[in-house]
């Protein structure tokens, strides 16, 4: 008999054994032992149906070193459960590598014998030696399948999913988008199917009819795939079908497994979140920390932030910044405090990844921030200096906690009105109004009881006008 071991098998990746053609005794191992003299080791499988088959086939590999043309393996099949065989081929001698082999059912014993119609078939293997003492490690036989062909074709229809126009796959069905509906399916038998319909339907109308045909070959089944023509995608509640040989024109194997149905809600479309920074600007400078802030959207409130590094502004290529991971894009703060420590001087920009899980947003600051690790103060303020331009100088601290300076230029002496507005653009504030002479002057402002949130400063001379923010924090 044969014996099952795990020494020599066809490599796979599915199983580590085979079928060895020395069974007993149950001591021997193809490892350590060969085959013995006078072997008559058969290996069967069966019962199998060929009744209704108009082709049928066995596949399998095997492996041989045995002493040649006196020892041998040979297969072949019978229409019995018998110790006999219609033979298919026969090998002996060395083999260096695992071998493919198959026995035709309605080409056995040189075509002669027909084993189609049958209803008792057995697969049989069958390895002999004689009586002396020259033996090898003998047989191995793996990967044995079986299949026949009952004549029928079949079409089974599987999943449907959505799809670009480009045929690429899409996440969900979004209001207004172009979308296709992709059907994947299976042809079954062999040949070329005679020609039939595919249809699909979208909420009981048609919406797309394909006429075609498939070549299978002699592979058995072959996998297909159809799309429709393109739809804009509208609001509401879906249902979609797909229908093989939806006229039944070919009669199969299996009439039950044509249709496949999905319903859907469409979705409203996304709208890509935003991301932008106040602060690091042009100008801002930290020695030890830094305040990050910044001012976001995303109506889905769905969104996440993470914070980065760079030595530029290009590429989005720099570091994570420590703890700002993934940021809740609704967090009330909007702010995060940068440890600059670890950093060496210079100039750094900030950015941000922020993303919906359907749009990602990648965003640097306006201006790079200044690390110098001995910097403890502004510069002091020359109000000496003159220039030839209106200007908004700089606002500092920003954002700030109790006050801050708001630091502007004048080319001459002019009437000045300085005030403050909240987002809403109502009035806060108006910290000054009258006439300064030209250069550059500092005007403290303590927001006190106004509420945290952002803010703007305008600067009002005699036809000009500059603005800016400030983003006041408890």
């Amino acid at each position: 008999m044969w014996g099952v071991q795990d020494y020599i098998f066809k490599v796979n990746g599915l199983d580590n054994q085979s079928i060895w053609c020395v069974g007993q005794p149950n001591t021997l191992d193809p490892e350590f032992d060969d085959y013995i003299p006078n072997t008559n080791a058969w290996a069967k499988w069966g019962p199998i149906d060929l009744s209704s088959a108009v082709a049928a086939k066995a596949s399998f590999w095997y492996y041989c070193e045995s002493q040649p043309y006196s020892d041998y393996v040979r297969w072949g099949a019978y229409p019995t459960n018998a110790f006999n065989m219609n033979e298919a081929r026969r090998v002996s001698g060395i083999m260096t590598e695992w071998m493919y082999g198959y026995v035709d059912f309605d080409s056995l014993e040189g075509g002669a014998v027909s084993l189609i119609g049958e209803s008792n078939v057995y697969l049989l293997f069958h390895f002999y030696s004689n009586g002396d003492l020259e033996t090898d490690l003998g047989a191995f036989i793996d990967e044995v399948n079986i299949a026949w062909d009952d004549g029928y074709y079949d079409f089974e229809a599987l999943g449907i999913s959505f799809a670009l126009s480009d045929s690429s796959w899409a996440y969900e069905a979004v209001i207004g988008d172009t979308m296709l509906f992709k059907l994947d399916w299976k042809a079954y038998g062999s040949g070329v199917t005679p020609p039939f319909d595919i249809t699909c339907y979208l909420d009981g109308s048609p919406l797309y009819t394909e006429r075609r045909s498939v070549d299978i070959g002699g592979s058995q089944m072959v996998w297909e795939e159809t799309y429709t023509d393109p739809w804009i995608v509208s609001s509401g509640t879906h249902t979609v079908g797909w229908y093989l040989d939806s006229s039944r024109e070919i009669e199969e194997s299996d009439e039950t497994n044509n249709d496949t149905l999905l319903t859907f809600e469409s979705q409203a479309p996304n709208v890509p979140p935003w991301i932008h920074f106040f602060h690091p600007n042009y100008g801002d400078t930290a020695a030890t920390e830094f305040l990050i802030t910044w001012e976001d959207e995303d109506p889905d409130d769905n969104a996440m932030i993470s914070l980065y590094w760079d030595f530029d502004s290009l590429g989005f290529d720099g570091y994570p910044i420590s703890g700002a991971s993934w940021i809740e894009e609704d967090d009330t703060l909007d702010c995060f405090n940068f440890n600059v420590t670890p950093i060496n001087e210079g100039e750094v920009w900030v950015f941000a990844y922020m993303t919906d899980n359907q749009v990602e947003t990648w965003q640097y600051s306006d201006g790079p921030l200044i690390v110098d690790h001995d910097w403890n103060s502004v510069d002091e303020w020359d109000s000496g200096r003159y220039t030839d331009q209106f200007t908004l100088e700089s606002i500092y601290p920003n954002p700030f906690n109790s006050g801050t300076k708001i630091r502007f230029g004048l080319p001459a002496a002019e009437n000045v009105a300085l005030k403050i507005y909240d987002s809403m653009g109502r009035i806060c504030a108006e910290p000054f109004q009258g006439i300064l002479s030209a250069g550059y002057h500092e005007i403290s402002w303590t927001p006190g009881d106004l509420p945290s949130g952002l803010y703007i400063v305008e600067i009002n001379g005699e036809g000009t006008q500059q603005r800016g923010k400030l983003l006041y924090l408890k």
